[in-house]
């Protein structure tokens, strides 16, 4: 879960959400992870509630997406974990240098609040 001060991008018609907000929260973490070297897929609306991309790490694919209004959860998942660890890819660890990087970047402005849970945790 996180906060942000990034304005509300969602997009409204006579009280009917069109868009929902988030894409623009989504594209600030894509060109910051692109910064760092690693190359996202483009931002894509996920369903009516949330944005995602990949970031493909060392031949492991990892899909985030966001989703919520005035607190966001960030939601991160290996794809293809079982045929990576086949391949020898060492998903876990892939996952785990991702979310360091993710860390880092929602640990300054435009974040705050940032707090980091696993699924257990989160749905305990």
């Amino acid at each position: 879960m996180f906060r942000t001060d990034l304005p509300d991008d969602a997009v409204e018609e006579n009280d009917v959400v069109v868009k929902t907000g988030g894409e623009n929260i989504m594209e600030h973490l894509r060109s910051a992870l692109a910064a760092r070297r690693l190359a996202p897929t483009p931002v894509e609306p996920h369903s009516f509630y949330g944005w995602a991309f990949e970031v493909p790490v060392d031949g492991v694919t990892i899909w985030c997406m966001i989703q919520g209004v005035e607190k966001w959860l960030l939601i991160t998942e290996v794809r293809s974990r079982l045929v990576q660890r086949l391949l020898g890819r060492r998903p876990d660890e892939k996952h785990e240098a991702l979310l360091r990087a993710l860390a880092e970047i929602m640990a300054a402005p435009p974040f705050r609040e940032a707090k980091w849970k696993t699924r257990p945790e989160y749905e305990g």
